[in-house]
């Protein structure tokens, strides 16, 4: 309850500011979330603004609330961020192709040959899979009973790409292998692999002023790996699939056919040698 002459500005938060009949206010009234009541002899010679954003001083010393938001961090504090956020996921990835290769490592060897020997077509298989797998799912989403088989094909489509992406960075692997003239184990061969081309291909979106064309490198790479996934059916077989040689069958030679031994009028068997001439019956 206020009577008499104020001659600040009332600031209130919550609860209720009752203004009697000799009230006398100098100031502004600024309450946030809080009630009014006013007199009809009270005086206001300033504003009254309710539910008003912005500081409110809560003692005679005045202390402001700061509101921090995105505006408050510098654009270097935003690229370190960034740099920490790349080398922590590459980390990640490194870890998981180890782990993967450890387990599957002919399936992981076939998903990356055919990444080089077929991209274009990885390519395209991948891109036309997003595309197909975005509006299903979305359709998918919208609806109540059918939204968890949506979680459930958007966690296989992440999985899937990311198989992919460790697939690409073991081939990258396999040639700083070759490079270094280096024999690595095939769990490291992959890691790091995986983490060079995470780094590479991560680390050039956190540049301020590249990062809108440079997010197409790791979309094309893992479109890239998730064609090849689809192709060798989740490494289990080449593509293309391998076939048998053609090979033309052997006929054996026909043996040659017995000699003929002629017959009597009564039946009975006449042996004569091959070189002489054979009587005439009498």
């Amino acid at each position: 309850m206020v009577d008499g002459e104020v001659e600040g500005t009332i600031r209130a938060t919550g609860g209720t500011v009752d203004l009697g009949d000799t009230a006398v206010v100098g100031g502004d009234i600024q309450v946030l979330g809080a009630t009014l009541s006013q007199e009809p002899g009270a005086t206001v010679e300033g504003e009254i603004e309710r539910d008003a954003p912005g500081p409110f001083r809560f003692s005679p010393r005045s202390w402001d609330i700061p509101v921090i938001g995105r505006n408050a961090f510098s654009p270097i504090a935003d690229f370190i961020r960034n740099v920490l956020g790349v080398v922590f996921g590459s980390a990640l990835l490194a870890a998981l192709a180890i782990v993967v290769v450890m387990f599957w490592p002919r399936y992981v060897d076939r998903i990356s040959n055919t990444v080089v020997a077929q991209p274009v077509i990885s390519g395209g298989l991948g891109l036309l899979t997003i595309f197909v797998s975005i509006f299903v799912l979305g359709l998918l989403a919208i609806t109540i009973i059918l939204s968890p088989i949506s979680l459930l094909g958007g966690i296989v489509l992440v999985v899937l790409v990311t198989l992919g992406w460790i697939a690409v960075g073991y081939e990258l692997g396999k040639r700083l292998e070759n490079a270094f003239k280096a024999e690595w184990s095939i769990p490291v061969t992959a890691g790091l692999g995986t983490l060079m081309l995470s780094l590479i291909a991560n680390g050039l979106t956190a540049i301020p002023f590249l990062n809108c064309i440079t997010w197409i490198i790791p979309f094309v790479i893992g479109t890239v790996g998730l064609g090849a996934v689809l192709l060798t059916r989740i490494g289990t077989q080449p593509y293309p699939p391998e076939t048998g040689a053609f090979v033309t069958p052997v006929i054996p030679p026909v043996p040659p056919a017995p000699p003929v031994t002629p017959t009597t009028p009564e039946g009975s068997a006449m042996a004569y040698p091959v070189d002489e001439e054979i009587p005439p019956a009498a």
